[in-house]
C-alpha cells in the first residue's frame, strides 16, 4: 500500500468535508503527523503488527469525528495510555487472540488488530472488559483481513459519507443492533 497516496486522498476528502454545511460546527477531522518517539515507546512495550508500524512511520493518527459514527486511529502514545487504563490487549470467546487497541468509533466501540500470526482487524461492540481482557458477550466482527485493508475501508467510508451515499455499507453498520 502506498501510504503517502492514502494520506493524500484522505486529506482531499477532509477538505471536501469541511465545505459541507451540517447546520452545526464541524468536529475534529484531521491527520496527525508521525510521532516516531511515541512509536519507539510503543514498540518497546507492545508486539506491533508490521502494517501498523509502517502506518505510524507515515502518520501519527487520524481523527474523523464527523464521518458516520466518527472514527479514530489513536496515536502511538494514546495506545500506550489506553493499555495502561485497561483497554483490551486480549480477546476471548469465538476469537482468542492478543490484540493491540489502535482505534475506536465515537460511540466507544473499540477497533483492535490481532498481534499474532494473522493481523485481522476486529470491531469490538460494548462488552465485558476486565484487566485488559475483552470477554466476547456479543459478536466480534472481523472488519478487515489486515490493517491496510482497514485503511482502504476507512477511506471508502469517508468518501461515501462526503458524497452523501446513503446506500453505502459502512464498516460498523448493523453492529449496534446486536
Amino acid at each position: 500500500m502506498n501510504l503517502k497516496a492514502w494520506i493524500h486522498e484522505l486529506e482531499i476528502e477532509i477538505a471536501k468535508l469541511s465545505k459541507i454545511d451540517f447546520g452545526y460546527p464541524h468536529s475534529i477531522n484531521k491527520i496527525d503527523p508521525p510521532d516516531l518517539i511515541g512509536l519507539e515507546l510503543l514498540h518497546q512495550s507492545v508486539n506491533i503488527p508490521a502494517q501498523l508500524e509502517t502506518f505510524y512511520r507515515e502518520c501519527g493518527g487520524v481523527k474523523l469525528n464527523d464521518i458516520w459514527n466518527g472514527y479514530l486511529i489513536y496515536s502511538p502514545q494514546s495506545i500506550l495510555k489506553s493499555i495502561e487504563i485497561g483497554e483490551p490487549i486480549k480477546v476471548v470467546g469465538s476469537i482468542n487472540s492478543d490484540v493491540v487497541p489502535f482505534g475506536s468509533d465515537i460511540g466507544g466501540h473499540r477497533i483492535v488488530i490481532k498481534s499474532g500470526s494473522t493481523n485481522e482487524v476486529l470491531y469490538l461492540p460494548h462488552g465485558d472488559l476486565v484487566n485488559g481482557i475483552y470477554e466476547e458477550t456479543t459478536r466480534v466482527k472481523i472488519i478487515s483481513p489486515d490493517f491496510f485493508g482497514f485503511l482502504e475501508r476507512l477511506l471508502g467510508d469517508t468518501k461515501a459519507y462526503v458524497r452523501g451515499d446513503e446506500k453505502w455499507s459502512y464498516m460498523d453498520k448493523n453492529l449496534y443492533d446486536q
